[in-house]
C-alpha cells in the first residue's frame, strides 16, 4: 500500500516526440522546394476506402537535415539547401539568407552535412497541419552532377519534432493516396526526386 495526498498529479498530455523521415534519390533534383504540404504529407492516415488520408499529427518541426552525397568516377556531386520560408502577410517572420553546401568526389565515402534548425526562423518553427500556406516553401534544393552521371546519389534524413493529434478533429489538410485500406499510416516522396523510405509510401 502506497500513502499519499490523493490528490492526481499534474501532466502534460500533448507530449512532443522525435520521428525521422529517410529519402533516397531516385531523380534529377533541380531547384526543388520542400514545401508545409510536404512536410503534414509524412503523417498521414488513410481515413477513408477513397483513399483519403489526414495528418495524424497537430503540429511538427524540422529538428534537423542530414544528407549524405557520393560520387560517381570523376562526376562531382554537389548539394545546395537554401531555406526561403517568408511571412508574406506582415514580413516579420523571414528566414535569412543562408545557402548551405556539400561536394562529394568519393564514390565509397560518402560527404555528409547537418543542418541544425532554430525555432526562430520558419525552417525550424512550429507548423499547424492546416491549409493554411500550405504549398509555402520552407526551403529549396538542387543536386549538380555532370552530364550523363545517375541520379542515386544522395540520400536525405529528416528529423522532425511532433505533437500528436489527441484531442480535437484535424486541422483541414487532406490528400487523396493510392491505399484504399482504412487506418494505414504512411508517408509520400518529396521534392520530384526523393523517394521515402523504411514506413509505407502512400503515394
Amino acid at each position: 500500500m502506497v500513502l499519499g495526498s490523493g490528490e492526481p498529479p499534474a501532466r502534460g498530455f500533448a507530449r512532443k516526440r522525435v520521428e525521422v523521415r529517410r529519402f533516397l534519390q531516385n531523380a534529377a533534383v533541380t531547384n526543388q522546394a520542400f514545401s508545409l504540404a510536404n512536410g503534414h504529407d509524412q503523417f498521414l492516415v488513410v481515413t477513408n476506402v477513397t483513399g483519403a488520408a489526414v495528418p495524424y499529427v497537430d503540429c511538427w518541426r524540422i529538428k534537423k537535415i542530414d544528407i549524405w552525397a557520393i560520387s560517381e568516377g570523376n562526376n562531382a556531386t554537389n548539394v545546395i539547401v537554401t531555406p526561403v520560408g517568408t511571412d508574406l502577410t506582415s514580413n516579420m517572420r523571414n528566414d535569412r539568407e543562408q545557402i548551405w553546401s556539400c561536394t562529394s568526389r568519393s564514390a565509397s565515402i560518402p560527404a555528409h552535412m547537418e543542418i541544425t534548425t532554430s525555432k526562430s526562423q520558419p525552417l525550424g518553427s512550429w507548423h499547424f497541419t492546416s491549409n493554411t500556406n500550405f504549398a509555402g516553401a520552407l526551403f529549396q534544393m538542387t543536386i549538380g552532377v555532370n552530364a550523363g552521371a545517375s541520379n542515386n546519389r544522395v540520400t536525405m534524413d529528416i528529423t522532425f519534432e511532433v505533437v500528436d493529434n489527441l484531442a480535437g478533429l484535424p486541422l483541414g489538410y487532406g490528400v487523396t493516396t493510392a491505399t484504399t485500406t482504412l487506418g494505414t499510416l504512411g508517408a509520400r516522396n518529396i521534392l520530384s526526386g526523393f523517394a521515402v523510405q523504411a514506413v509505407n509510401n502512400l503515394g
